[in-house]
């Protein structure tokens, strides 16, 4: 009966209105949850985050700093030649799919730029850690891996020819 009702909610209630049913229902939950525990447990970070979903509302990213990008300012481009929308990032393209439309990009697009601004706790590189400093391990890793398989095809032409001479007699 529960998936039923589920079924029929899905159906009459349009996506758009049960995002907002549900983005309402974790801004009440989510600082109940944090007030029954405590003080010692919130740490700067979760007061931080608590302050701003009290004042804005939910966000996958809830830090001041998404404030800086704008979905409207992102502008998508149609390259004629291959019939794909590109995205200017550095100077560079970065291209999308056929199917996406432009809008989609813009949203796909701000996500990936929120994920890896430098105040964001998904971004992957660091001062410490950047792209430069990713090349001399996947160097040593393919010759790792290249020794490795020149190792162990030498062996199994070794053992190949020893069975062909053993064959012979």
């Amino acid at each position: 009966m529960n998936s039923f009702v589920f079924q029929l909610y899905r159906i009459v209630v349009p996506k758009p209105l049960r995002k907002k049913i549900l983005l309402s229902g974790l801004k009440k939950k989510i600082p109940a949850y944090y007030d029954s525990l405590p003080s010692s447990e919130k740490d700067n970070e979760v007061q931080e985050v608590l302050r701003f979903i009290n004042h804005i509302g939910v966000r996958i990213f809830p830090y001041a700093f998404t404030d800086q990008y704008r979905l409207n300012a992102i502008e998508v481009f149609d390259d004629t030649v291959c019939g794909l929308r590109y995205v200017l990032l550095d100077g560079k393209k970065l291209y999308f799919k056929r199917r996406w439309s432009a809008d989609r990009i813009r949203r796909s697009f701000l996500e990936l730029t929120l994920e890896q601004d430098s105040q964001s706790p998904h971004r992957y590189l660091s001062a410490e850690f950047s792209r430069l400093s990713l090349f001399p391990l996947s160097t040593v890793f393919f010759n790792i891996v290249f020794y490795c398989f020149i190792y162990v095809f030498s062996i199994s032409l070794i053992f190949f020819s020893l069975s062909l001479s053993l064959s012979l007699f």
